[in-house]
């Protein structure tokens, strides 16, 4: 009776940490160009779509324990030049006022690519705390990439 019961505890845990998993938000990224010389700057504007209902937080993110999104480079052979965040939206999240990111975020990033040649898929890390109205999910991250022909 005691390892059914267990069993049935075991089971339940599992359906509830199943339930609070965060929707996971969308993301891409467009490179100015479509080839370029191989060690020179590209542009590119990297967009996180959020789930409805849902935030994140701005860097530099207004409070000390905010979170926020970050976009670092996913590839030793790809230097991340500038990230340039937007401002977030001032609005009540966990029982304040804060700045937050909402539905859609475009952030602009530049990055000198590889002295190489070829076809190369660019990617991009970005790591991000997702929140709703009551509680947010443990931090995570997730890689955009877009190719890229090197000449």
């Amino acid at each position: 009776m005691k390892a059914r019961t267990l069993v049935l505890a075991g089971f339940i845990s599992i359906l509830a940490l199943a339930a609070a998993q965060a929707p996971k938000p969308k993301g891409s990224i467009a490179w100015s160009q479509t080839s370029v010389t191989g060690g020179s700057t590209l542009t590119g504007k990297l967009t996180i779509e959020l789930p409805a209902g849902h935030h994140a937080y701005p860097n530099p993110p207004a409070k000390d324990y905010n979170i926020p999104v970050k976009v670092v480079s996913d590839d030793k052979t790809v230097r991340l030049v500038k990230v340039t965040y937007p401002k977030g939206v001032t609005k009540m999240a966990g029982g304040e006022m804060t700045s937050v990111y909402e539905d859609k975020v475009v952030i602009p990033v530049e990055i000198r690519t590889p002295a190489a040649k070829g076809r190369k898929t660019i990617r991009m890390k970005v790591s991000y705390q997702l929140c709703n109205e009551t509680s947010c999910f443990a931090p995570t991250s997730m890689v955009v990439s877009q190719p890229v022909t090197l000449r």
